[in-house]
C-alpha cells in the first residue's frame, strides 16, 4: 500500500511531458526484458539501472557515468536537461551515485504485487509516475 501511495504522490506532484518521439518505456522493458518472458527478473532489472558503470567498475554508478549512458544508449525517451533529474530520482539513498541498494529498494517499489517480479504493466505504470519525463507506455 505504502508504493502504491509513493507513486501515486510522485504521479501527482509532476507534470508529464507531451512529446512524442515514437519510443516509450513499454519500447524500454521490452530492450531489457532479456528472455522476453513478459517479466523483469531483478537481474534484468539491474542491468537496466547498474549497466552504465564504468572506469572504475566500481558497483556505483555515478551522475556523471549514468548521463553519460542513458544519453548514449536511450536518448530517445528523454530530453538531454531531464537526464540529471532522472538520475536524482534513481539514487534514492541521495548519495551521489546509484548502487545495487538503490535499484532493488525500486524494484519493490515496481513490483506491485510483491510477486519478485515486474510486469510490462507494473514497468510502465510505476516507471511513467516516477519518471514523469518519459512518455507513457
Amino acid at each position: 500500500m505504502l508504493k502504491v501511495a509513493i507513486l501515486a504522490l510522485l504521479f501527482i506532484s509532476n507534470v508529464k511531458s507531451d512529446g512524442d518521439d515514437g519510443s516509450s518505456g513499454h519500447d524500454l522493458f521490452n530492450k531489457y526484458d532479456i528472455n522476453h518472458d513478459n517479466h523483469m527478473g531483478i537481474t534484468e532489472f539491474r542491468h537496466l539501472f547498474m549497466g552504465f558503470d564504468a572506469w572504475p567498475e566500481d558497483g556505483r554508478v555515478s551522475e556523471h557515468e549514468f548521463i553519460a549512458g542513458w544519453t548514449a544508449y536511450h536518448s530517445e525517451l528523454t530530453e538531454d536537461r531531464s537526464t540529471a533529474l532522472f538520475f536524482l530520482r534513481t539514487d534514492l539513498d541521495h548519495d551521489g551515485s546509484v548502487t545495487a541498494s538503490d535499484v532493488d529498494k525500486l524494484f519493490h517499489m515496481f513490483d506491485e504485487n510483491g510477486d519478485n517480479s515486474v510486469s510490462d504493466r507494473e514497468f510502465c505504470d510505476a516507471f511513467t509516475a516516477m519518471y514523469y519525463h518519459i512518455k507513457k507506455c
